[in-house]
């Protein structure tokens, strides 16, 4: 599962979602970022790569909502050529 905060993306596996959700009482969803890094630190979880093929549903996702730069998440204006945040070339 993907999640965002911000410009950061954090993938994370399902069963390490669902012990997140056991040590917070809370989805991964429903965290502040700090929260969630926290919980990650304290279980010992690491965030998985993302891969070309999520960047790729993630673009056709947020697509819907916006431009959003699919090397850091984030959110770009419509003409944009480079990602404000990171400087990688914005691809539509």
């Amino acid at each position: 599962m993907i999640f965002f905060f911000g410009t950061m993306m954090y993938k994370l596996g399902r069963n390490d979602v669902k012990r997140i959700e056991k040590e917070t009482g809370k989805s991964p969803e429903n965290l502040t970022e700090e929260d969630l890094k926290a919980g990650m630190k304290k279980l010992g979880i690491q965030k998985l790569e993302i891969t070309p093929e999520d960047k790729k549903a993630v673009t056709s996702y947020e697509s819907e909502k916006g431009p959003f730069c699919i090397y850091c998440g984030a959110k770009v204006s419509p003409d944009a050529v480079y990602c404000s945040n990171c400087g990688s070339k914005i691809e539509y």
